[in-house]
């Protein structure tokens, strides 16, 4: 923790004070590793409850490289959490980290697309009160989420077959 202050808060207590949701705001944005220990959570299944982040080798590792600026290709089995790492990094990034930011998730069919925003609205969904900003002015479909209150916007975009037109994906974003 770098504010000593928040070691005994709870960020999903429903009795949080002010004060308190500020200094949580501040830590996550200051220290990833305080969001993915203390905010983050896989939504539950069939109605269950919401659990704590799993943290593994191959999401740990993400994590440290990108935050230090390495390129990496992540490699890891079926069904150990890739995806929903991913997810929940690109999360941290469009409702705390970033500000005025495009990001660009590109899949290989329209199903993957509609299941990964799906994905992304499930996991703001289980975040606290006040780090949910999509407002009703937001986009949240099958192609686009934005958050408006910070200029941020997540796009799925579909592979494509042709050079030419792969060469044009995602072209006049900076």
């Amino acid at each position: 923790l770098l504010n000593k202050e928040l070691k005994k808060v709870d960020p999903f207590a429903p009795n949080i004070t002010k004060e308190e949701v500020a200094m949580v705001i501040q830590e996550c944005k200051q220290n990833f590793w305080y969001y993915i220990r203390e905010i983050a959570r896989a939504p539950g299944l069939a109605g269950s409850d919401p659990r704590p982040f799993r943290a593994n080798r191959g999401n740990i590792s993400l994590y440290w490289l990108f935050f230090n600026h390495v390129l990496t290709i992540l490699i890891q089995i079926r069904q150990s959490g890739k995806s929903f790492g991913m997810d929940t990094l690109n999360r941290y990034l469009l409702n705390v980290r970033c500000k005025d930011t495009d990001i660009i998730l590109i899949t290989k069919d329209e199903d993957l697309r509609s299941q990964n925003l799906a994905r992304m609205k499930e996991i703001e969904d289980v975040l606290p009160f006040y780090l949910k900003l999509r407002t009703r002015n937001d986009l949240a479909n099958t192609e686009e989420l934005t958050i408006r209150a910070l200029g941020n916007t997540y796009k799925g975009l579909l592979a494509q077959k042709s050079p030419k037109l792969a060469l044009n994906l995602g072209r006049g974003l900076t």
